[in-house]
């Protein structure tokens, strides 16, 4: 059956105005766009006292898998997105645009419980009281680092879930015993550090016996190349510590030999090229 000039011009029409949708709504969030709400989220998330971030953690442990959790919170390094197609990079930026304003809306339920009344457009309208009345909203009034770079965006997200993480695996659950009695959190939260400590990295962590085992299984080796490498296997353990109380997680060497392990983020220097827009 033929189609009328008409109805294939109504077909037209509506394929353009499809794509342009599509490809609009796309474009429409820019790299900028992004780092401005991974900006916003970083200091909403510093409003929180020690109780809120760990009321944090426990809902993205309780919500999200492993891998969820950590696409999910750490917008991706530059050196992950250089050398990727234009079309590629606009569905990265939409999915951390959407990622950044759903954990605002998190944020903002933790800040502030009668949230629960209130449709998205006014939880939204919240978010940018908040970040005004704390001085957050003022554009590039406030920086981390780099002039607020992409790069410093990203470093200080790291820092700030480092620092979390760490208190959660000290304080909240030092009672606890690692792949015991702890429902898996310590051995993801080991993993989730680790993947602070370097953003060229992915992992696993699971639970064997009363060891966390933590396998690296790929690293960006030159900017925007994934690659798949030898899996390195690192174990860790807890012991406990009845001076303080408490169960201390340690790194356990090929000796046999349980030691601490540094776990906090150190500063790294200079400029991604892709910063430089």
């Amino acid at each position: 059956m033929k189609m009328t000039n008409n109805k294939l011009q109504v077909l037209y029409l509506f394929v353009f105005t499809t794509i342009c949708i599509v490809i609009n709504y796309i474009e429409c969030v820019p790299r900028e766009a992004c780092r401005k709400q991974i900006f916003k989220t970083n200091h909403m998330i510093s409003l929180l006292d020690d109780d809120q971030k760990y009321d944090l953690i426990e809902y993205l442990l309780r919500v999200f898998k492993y891998d969820g959790m950590a696409e999910f919170l750490y917008p991706p390094d530059s050196r992950f997105m250089t050398g990727r197609r234009a079309r590629d990079l606009a569905l990265m930026y939409h999915r951390i645009y959407r990622n950044e304003r759903a954990i605002q809306l998190k944020l903002v339920q933790i800040l502030d419980n009668l949230m629960r009344d209130l449709d998205d457009g006014q939880k939204y309208q919240l978010i940018e009281g908040l970040i005004k009345e704390n001085n957050y909203g003022a554009e590039q009034t406030v920086h981390f680092g780099e002039r607020g770079s992409w790069k410093s965006e990203v470093k200080e997200r790291r820092n700030i879930l480092n620092k979390a993480y760490n208190d959660f695996l000290d304080e909240t659950l030092k009672g606890y015993r690692m792949c015991e009695n702890d429902d898996g959190k310590k051995c993801i939260l080991v993993g989730l550090i680790k993947r602070t400590l370097n953003y060229q990295l992915t992992n696993e962590a699971e639970c064997n016996g009363g060891s966390c085992i933590i396998t690296s299984t790929e690293w960006i080796t030159e900017p925007g190349v994934l690659s798949r490498i030898p899996p390195v296997i690192e174990t860790y353990q807890d012991k406990y510590f009845p001076n303080v109380q408490r169960h201390v997680t340690l790194f356990l060497r090929k000796q046999g030999e349980l030691v601490y392990w540094d776990s906090e983020t150190q500063d790294d220097s200079g400029e991604d090229p892709s910063d430089q827009e």
